[in-house]
């Protein structure tokens, strides 16, 4: 299946693909947990209440 949808992209999108599937796998199997693959993905200083507050919600979105 890798090999399959490896042909259709592009060679700087196989790594990314690649690394997208370990990190994936390595959550599932607990070797990383959520709080270190947030601060990996969003920085230091980040929460998500942080993220969520500074986004421009349309009037129209309800807030769930």
């Amino acid at each position: 299946m890798y090999t399959n949808i490896c042909r259709g992209l592009f060679e700087k999108d196989k790594q990314l693909y690649s690394f997208l599937i370990a990190t994936k796998i390595a959550l599932t199997d607990k070797k990383i947990n959520a709080k270190n693959w947030n601060y990996f993905l969003r920085g230091a200083g980040a929460t998500a209440s942080d993220i969520e507050s500074q986004l421009d919600k349309p009037e129209w979105l309800p807030a769930q």
